[in-house]
């Protein structure tokens, strides 16, 4: 069985999820993939990649499982306002030895929500760049320690449309940009 120290190493990059602290009392496994846990005070709007559930296992706390799952929504809400979360791809993970606020870097609540940082997009492009554009002035240079952010940052400088900004937000959009006007920037295909 995998030994497991943090709850973000149950996360590829760019995922979140709701990691909740359980002795297992309403974890329910149908044995089909699908499950449910609950009840929890939650914000039912936050949207999740996955459900990483912490079950103390035993009274040593040597010995504690962890559970995976994709989100499948949000069940019942009860009259205190607390939730359950419905599970889809439901598995046993691996098990750990770190106790609950080691293992999802947080104080006593039984409730976390993490996410692992993306990889970059545009990891080869330089941090400091010019960008010629047809019938612009030439776009000056720009420094900033995280590439995307120095996109983000040069969104006004290149002239782009102000109502068509919040589409370069998908990574998508942003790639799809990116190949499109600055091919000399960033080499894809190395």
């Amino acid at each position: 069985m995998p030994q497991i120290s943090s709850a973000l190493e149950l996360l590829s990059p760019g995922e979140t999820a709701l990691v909740v602290f359980t002795d297992g009392q309403h974890l329910t496994d149908n044995q089909n993939g699908t499950g449910s846990t609950g009840w929890w005070i939650i914000d039912p709007e936050r949207t999740v990649h996955r459900v990483i559930i912490y079950r103390r296992a035993s009274n040593d706390h040597s010995d504690n499982d962890l559970f995976i799952a994709r989100h499948g929504g949000i069940g019942e809400r009860r009259a205190d306002g607390r939730y359950s979360v419905e599970l889809l791809d439901l598995s046993l993970a691996g098990q750990t030895t770190a106790n609950w606020r080691e293992f999802a870097d947080t104080h006593q609540s039984p409730v976390r929500y993490i996410s692992k940082p993306a990889k970059h997009l545009f990891s080869k492009l330089k941090s400091s760049i010019t960008v010629e554009r047809s019938g612009k002035q030439p776009f000056t240079r720009f420094t900033a320690s995280c590439p995307l952010c120095s996109f983000f940052h040069a969104v006004d400088a290149l002239g782009i449309n102000k109502g068509a900004e919040a589409e370069f937000y998908a990574k998508d959009k942003v790639l799809s940009h990116f190949k499109d006007s600055h091919k000399e920037v960033i080499d894809f295909d190395a």
